[in-house]
């Protein structure tokens, strides 16, 4: 009697811990993705685009130094972290001081993937790239969950001049 008694109480305490797993462990993760955004895949019909931009992509990147997408291999193979650092003394124009154009930069840059707009979780300036124009470049700063998948995305700002620079390439998650 006393041994089934012990037996209940263990397999009692084994799916208290269960459910709570089952509870706690998705709480975690959400709470640690707080600045992740979570982006599905491209459907099927639009792989096509992404295939070909993989190759080609599409715009000008004279405006973009570089672009950096680190998988954060810290906790969950899905996150990934990406920067994009803007030549600011490439969109320096006669007569636009770089208060202005930086202003203006940061209101108007945004990044689309599959359409959906992604907020930058971090601005700031980086060392110029231009060594010809010692002006400190932009660098905007995602954080992102990518199933596996084809992704497209889209970088663009507009200059106090009203011009808008773009620059649309594809993304390849593989885990």
């Amino acid at each position: 009697m006393h041994f089934r008694r012990q037996t209940w109480i263990a397999l009692s305490a084994i799916i208290i811990l269960i459910a709570l797993l089952v509870i706690v462990v998705p709480f975690v993760r959400d709470i640690l993705h707080l600045n992740f955004v979570h982006i599905d895949p491209l459907p099927v019909e639009q792989r096509p685009t992404a295939e070909a931009l993989l190759d080609n992509p599409d715009g000008s990147r004279d405006f973009i130094s570089s672009i950096n997408t680190i998988p954060d291999s810290t906790f969950l193979a899905d996150e990934l972290q990406m920067s994009v650092i803007v030549l600011m003394g490439e969109l320096m124009e006669n007569g636009i001081d770089e208060r202005t154009l930086r202003e203006t930069i940061r209101r108007t840059a945004t990044l689309e993937i599959n359409a959906q707009l992604i907020a930058p979780t971090l601005v700031g300036e980086h060392p110029p790239a231009m060594i010809n124009k010692p002006i400190w470049d932009e660098e905007f700063y995602y954080q992102m969950i990518l199933e596996e998948g084809l992704y497209i995305l889209k970088f663009s700002l507009e200059t106090p001049d009203g011009v808008m620079h773009s620059y649309t390439w594809a993304y390849r998650a593989v885990y």
